[in-house]
């Protein structure tokens, strides 16, 4: 009888000594896991904000941006993708565009090595235009790097329309044009006697292949 008792001392022993673990387990278990939800609350969703942002990082990301950045978005949508962006001042620092509503912003990125400048055109705080300029480049680098561009285009939109024009300015201008369902894309590279400037980028579709962006000296 007595080790019976015995036994029964045991058992009943264990199962409060399990039940005390069972107890701190879970209080071990909660209490982080509490803590650590309310202090990760803010983080978390700024992490889970900035997850929405695409990275823009190898060169065909740049070529194709107007996935990343639509025609049509407002300049703080745009300033969320890029918060490098300049602000906004009047196109072309001109009084009178800035009074029909048409401002510009600016940014710089790196495109196949060389450091690009990126405009952007707005009306009435509306992206319709963006544009990369890439200065000073000799005719050679210029002119291989509009092929592999015009190359990247005609892959993606077909055979696009073209056209060569002198200038009145000293210089020679060999542009082409796609049209695609939502946007156009064109590429122009203007050699002057000294250097080259080659543009490329986008705006909205027109029905002309002798519609094209004027640039800017």
């Amino acid at each position: 009888m007595k080790t019976k008792y015995m036994q029964l001392f045991v058992i009943f022993s264990l199962l409060l000594l399990f039940q005390g673990c069972s107890t701190k387990e879970q209080t071990r278990d909660t209490r982080p896991s509490n803590q650590a939800s309310t202090d990760s609350s803010t983080p978390a969703a700024i992490r889970s904000e900035q997850a929405k942002i695409p990275k823009i990082i190898t060169d065909q990301d740049k070529l194709l941006l107007i996935e990343h950045l639509p025609l049509n978005v407002n300049y703080p949508q745009a300033k969320k993708l890029f918060p490098y962006l300049s602000h906004t001042t009047a196109e072309g620092n001109s009084t009178y565009l800035e009074s029909k509503g048409l401002t510009e912003a600016f940014l710089d990125m790196k495109v196949f090595s060389h450091k690009a400048r990126i405009e952007l055109n707005f009306k009435d705080d509306r992206l319709y235009s963006y544009y990369y300029s890439i200065n000073l480049l000799n005719k050679k680098t210029a002119s291989e790097l509009y092929e592999k561009i015009w190359c990247f285009y005609t892959e993606r939109h077909g055979k696009p329309n073209w056209e060569t024009k002198n200038s009145e300015s000293n210089y020679i201008s060999h542009s082409s044009f796609w049209n695609s369902e939502n946007y156009a894309v064109v590429l122009t590279n203007n050699i002057f006697p000294a250097k080259c400037i080659l543009s490329w980028g986008f705006q909205r579709r027109f029905s002309s292949s002798k519609k094209r962006r004027e640039v800017r000296e």
